[in-house]
């Protein structure tokens, strides 16, 4: 039992009756221990009620803009803008290719002439201040003239013949590998092309004769000149080799393929008629469109310009060797060239005959209609022809008395 009497234990009142007699004071206790009270937990907050539900209407549904209805792209009007933009390219590079020939030459002439004069007025054997313009063919080296003409020709038909092509999607290197090779039709082409020199020289005659009456004539580009052996080297180069390449690039490989999309015989005569521009004299230009239809369809025939450029290098070959015999054959030079001229008949006449029926493959795919309306309203095809007539303009002098 627990002894309440102890040091530090707490001892309860005791009892009324037990309380000392005599008033004496009662001790006083601390009060009893009181323990709080419990109190009930507050009421449960009333059970949550959600926002009453509200459905959401959905989404209008999507509307797309109504859009102005478009016609169709008209296949015929694409197909004329296309047309039109090659043939103003093809015009635009036949342009570029006469500008670079002139600029090239001029720099290259002049350019030697005035250094030339210069130095000669620096060493003080004349006044650079009083020469007469004569005096600027005294100080012309006899092999600048070819020079220039070699330079200006490889410049300006290869030029324009690369940069061209690219844009066309045309392979330059494509151009000179044969699909098929035909030895008759090489041959025939320069029989007809030597053909038709010889009917252009009597056409020559028949115009000056009918202009005589007028008092005027027509005269073609002095190539006759008087060189000496570097200058005729670089002309034969000029006239056997680079004139012969350089233009079939541009004509049978450029523009000849290009218009080759258009139809097989409008790319023939387009190309041909630019070919005869290209001249820019009128005895040339019947002559010139005539054998641009034969280069024309012997590179159509072979698929490469190689047998053009051949037939082009014989026509040119022996145009200067006829110039180189003018003097050792003197009178003879004449039945020579009628005798030329009847076996190179004969041949043209032949190879038409057995290529007749090649002929036929021109018209696989005509040209649409009004193509030719397309190619002769270019505005590139119609700079091309009024430099030409002015051009033209130029060779027509007066009869000499």
């Amino acid at each position: 039992m627990k002894n309440w009497s102890a040091p530090g234990v707490y001892q309860p009142p005791a009892a009324p009756s037990q309380q000392p007699q005599g008033g004496a004071p009662v001790p006083s206790y601390p009060p009893a221990y009181q323990p709080y009270f419990y109190q009930p937990a507050p009421p449960p907050p009333p059970p949550y009620q959600p926002y009453p539900y509200r459905p959401v209407p959905p989404p209008p549904a999507y509307q797309p803009v109504q859009a102005v209805p478009v016609p169709p792209p008209d296949p015929r009007k694409e197909y004329n803008r296309r047309r039109r933009k090659e043939y103003n390219s093809m015009g635009l590079a036949l342009f570029t290719q006469l500008g670079l020939a002139f600029v090239i030459t001029f720099l290259v002439v002049f350019g030697v002439v005035f250094i030339s004069i210069f130095v000669e007025a620096g060493s003080g054997r004349f006044d650079i201040y009083v020469f007469s313009p004569e005096d600027v063919y005294a100080y012309l080296p006899l092999w600048l003239t070819p020079a220039a003409s070699l330079a200006a020709y490889l410049a300006a038909n290869v030029l324009p013949s690369v940069l061209f092509g690219n844009r066309q999607g045309l392979d330059v290197a494509d151009m000179f590998r044969p699909k098929s090779t035909s030895l008759l039709v090489v041959l025939g082409g320069a029989a007809a092309c030597l053909t038709i020199n010889y009917a252009g020289g009597f056409l020559m005659q028949l115009i000056n004769l009918i202009l005589s009456g007028a008092g005027l004539e027509l005269t073609t580009p002095e190539l006759a000149l008087e060189y000496d052996t570097a200058g005729n080297l670089l002309m034969f180069a000029y006239m056997v080799i680079v004139a012969p390449v350089t233009e079939e690039l541009l004509f049978r490989g450029l523009l000849l393929r290009t218009f080759q999309r258009t139809g097989r015989t409008f790319a023939i005569i387009a190309s041909s008629l630019l070919f005869a521009m290209v001249h820019g004299n009128f005895l040339q230009t019947v002559p010139a469109f005539l054998m641009g239809l034969v280069l024309g369809y012997t590179a159509m025939r072979c698929g490469s310009i190689l047998p053009s450029i051949l037939i082009h290098l014989i026509n040119n070959g022996y145009v200067v060797l006829l110039q180189s015999l003018e003097e050792p054959l003197g009178g003879y030079l004449l039945w020579v060239e009628y005798a030329v001229l009847a076996v190179c008949l004969a041949g043209a006449v032949f190879a038409l005959v057995r290529e007749r029926r090649c002929f036929s493959a021109l018209n696989e795919r005509k040209a649409p209609k009004g193509s030719w309306g397309l190619f002769f309203t270019s505005w590139a095809v119609l700079l091309n022809l009024a430099l030409y007539l002015g051009l033209c303009l130029t060779f027509v002098a007066p009869l000499a008395a």
